[in-house]
């Protein structure tokens, strides 16, 4: 399992509803392999956790994209929701014009917190390797169940967080 796999399963647990009739054995084994995958996500997390320097970085360059993004006659933002980001300005007067006083503010915070920003991307690109790499073993060890106390009607993806961790009976 890699740890990216790691991330799906918990995601995927997250779909596992509360279905009447349930063995309390079952519910009992989602919520303690969830709370361990938990422990491990927010440790993979501490890789990329950004710095106050970035945080501030970040904060600006919000600062800046408001004042320039496209607002309409009553001065309201204009906003898209992004599949991925959620939110986002749905245009930013000046973006993509190097000479434009947006993308001169951008360089200008840009060069000013470049090594930051630097190690930023090395930290992320840390994390993306990361995310291939194989789980140690003894690093998760998930509490087992057997296929008969599965309920009927599980989501399909909540089924598919539980597979590592059922037992398929001998019968």
């Amino acid at each position: 399992m890699t740890y990216l796999e790691v991330i799906e399963m918990r995601d995927n647990l997250n779909k596992v509803n509360y279905i009447e009739g349930a063995n309390a054995r079952f519910l009992y084994a989602v919520a303690i392999n969830k709370a361990k995958l938990e422990v491990i996500i927010k440790a993979m997390n501490i890789v990329v956790e950004p710095t106050p320097d970035i945080l501030f970085y970040q904060k600006e360059l919000d600062r800046i994209n408001l004042r320039y993004a496209e607002k309409d006659q009553d001065g309201t933002v204009g906003y898209v929701i992004h599949p991925t980001f959620g939110r986002a300005f749905r245009k930013i007067v000046g973006d993509g014009n190097a000479s434009s006083p947006y993308m001169k503010e951008v360089a200008s915070l840009k060069e000013t917190f470049s090594e930051e920003i630097a190690r930023q991307e090395a930290k992320n690109r840390t994390y993306k390797d990361l995310l291939k790499m194989d789980l140690p073993a003894e690093e998760f060890q998930p509490l087992q169940i057997d296929l008969e106390i599965v309920p009927a009607g599980l989501h399909p993806l909540g089924m598919q967080g539980c597979i590592s961790f059922i037992k398929e009976s001998s019968k």
